[in-house]
């Protein structure tokens, strides 16, 4: 427990955007091997301000190059930002709460920061022989128990989801605990941008009572994948809720 409210206070202090994480793993991360660490970091943040590729830069003396675990968007800077916001509430938790702390209760956050929630139906929750009858190619899990089966089956589809939509949002599910999955849309891709043919996501137009518009900006058309999320889970997926930006879906 004591290491695990230690790495809980330390990410809450980690500013990872304006520092590098530093571990000192064989004993050997001297005054030389942070300078290394640190001009690295400086270098990756030169070439990417933005944080597209590298949003974590975690090294060590071992792993000085900081990227190995967390280049490509692993995690992306949403995801990041995030885990910043819940590890800052939770230490402000844990001190309001003292002795009388109740482990548990940490695990149990608000949906209001996100942006649309996946309300799971509660009958397959519960009983995971609708989807044996439903998708046949799940049947020979039927052995397994029957959390593990209805854990697989959410993150099963969370997965495809995130596959199918990625970059755009981002997905949050917590496990056999969990009767939702809740969704961040990337902020970048929110953009107005001309619309082109390499666009790999539904677009609806923007400025459309503006003639004088030549640009043909479009932007990221939500309200249709939502829709499409929906259609998607079919017999799974009970609703879909949105929580930031109704007005702005369109």
């Amino acid at each position: 427990m004591a290491g695990f409210l230690r790495t809980l206070h330390l990410i809450s202090r980690w500013d990872w955007q304006q520092e590098p994480l530093m571990v000192d793993l064989g004993g050997d991360l001297d005054h030389d091997a942070i300078e290394v660490i640190r001009t690295r970091f400086s270098a990756w943040r030169n070439v990417d301000p933005a944080m597209n590729a590298v949003s974590l830069f975690v090294a060590s003396d071992i792993d000085p190059d900081g990227g190995t675990w967390t280049q490509h968007e692993m995690p992306p800077k949403v995801v990041a930002a995030r885990m910043s916001t819940l590890a800052n509430a939770a230490v402000k938790f844990l001190r309001e709460k003292g002795l009388s702390l109740n482990i548990q209760d940490l695990f149990y956050t608000s949906l209001a920061p996100y942006d649309f929630i996946i309300n799971l139906r509660p009958e397959i929750i519960r009983d995971h022989s609708a989807l044996l009858t439903k998708y046949k190619n799940i049947q020979h899990e039927d052995s397994a128990p029957h959390g593990d089966r209805k854990l697989r089956a959410v993150e099963s589809f969370v997965r495809d989801l995130q596959s199918c939509y990625s970059p755009n949002l981002h997905l949050f599910y917590g496990g056999d605990q969990g009767d939702v999955i809740a969704g961040l849309w990337n902020p970048h891709t929110l953009k107005p941008k001309s619309w082109n043919l390499k666009m790999a996501y539904s677009t609806s137009p923007t400025g459309l009572g503006d003639i004088e518009n030549r640009d043909h900006e479009v932007v990221l058309n939500r309200r249709s994948i939502l829709n499409e999320i929906s259609r998607l889970g079919d017999s799974m997926v009970e609703s879909v809720e949105v929580i930031n930006g109704e007005k702005d879906l369109g």
